[in-house]
């Protein structure tokens, strides 16, 4: 207790000098004394988290009007405040672990949020590269797979987005589960010679 006494000493040394404040103004309203623990006190804009919420959620505001050129200009801003891994310079605990999980969960949200803006603006190019990296990372998440497999029968390369399929199913059968029902249908109709191509518009899949 006397050393974390100590270090939290000079933290609130350092910040009383950076900010050109005091030591007691910073233990009063930023960095206080919380019980048994402390608490360091910030305003929204003064890092990164709320501004990336914030953005998502217009992202996704923005993709359920059907304005998905706004879209992904605003959910490339979020991701661009994300940088590297969550908590990458600290010990994780019991503790620590599920806010991690959760942070990897809102970023992959807001990564497949954009690969699905970049689908429907027609740049299905930039949605296989985005795709293909998630794919690698998640190799059982149905939806990133569909996604490939929607942005490559976009470019043109059906025979590589049925491979993505394959690879799926393989993945899946060793959790002793099939592809979902949607899955299946898009594999379908990418099959055919003579898809249903409204069908595929809707997935921004239109070749």
């Amino acid at each position: 207790m006397t050393a974390l006494q100590t270090y939290i000493g000079v933290v609130r040394r350092t910040m009383a000098e950076a900010t050109g404040g005091t030591v007691k103004h910073v233990s009063q309203e930023r960095l206080v004394t919380d019980g048994n623990g402390y608490v360091l006190r910030v305003a929204d804009h003064e890092w990164d988290r709320p501004a990336f919420d914030h953005l998502v959620v217009l992202g996704r505001e923005a993709i359920a009007r059907d304005d998905a050129g706004t879209a992904e200009r605003l959910l490339r801003e979020a991701l661009a405040q994300w940088q590297g891994q969550p908590l990458n310079n600290v010990r994780i605990g019991p503790i620590l672990a599920p806010h991690i999980r959760r942070l990897r969960e809102i970023h992959l949200g807001a990564r497949e949020l954009l690969i699905e803006a970049l689908l429907r603006t027609c740049k299905a190019q930039e949605a296989v590269e985005e795709a293909t990296e998630l794919t690698s990372e998640y190799p059982c998440h149905e939806n990133i797979h569909a996604q490939l497999m929607r942005a490559l029968y976009a470019s043109g390369r059906r025979a590589s987005a049925l491979d993505v399929y394959q690879r799926l199913r393989t993945h899946l059968d060793t959790l002793g589960i099939s592809p979902s029902p949607s899955v299946n249908t898009l594999h379908h109709a990418m099959l055919q010679d003579e898809p249903d191509e409204e069908f595929l518009a809707l997935f921004g899949a239109t070749r």
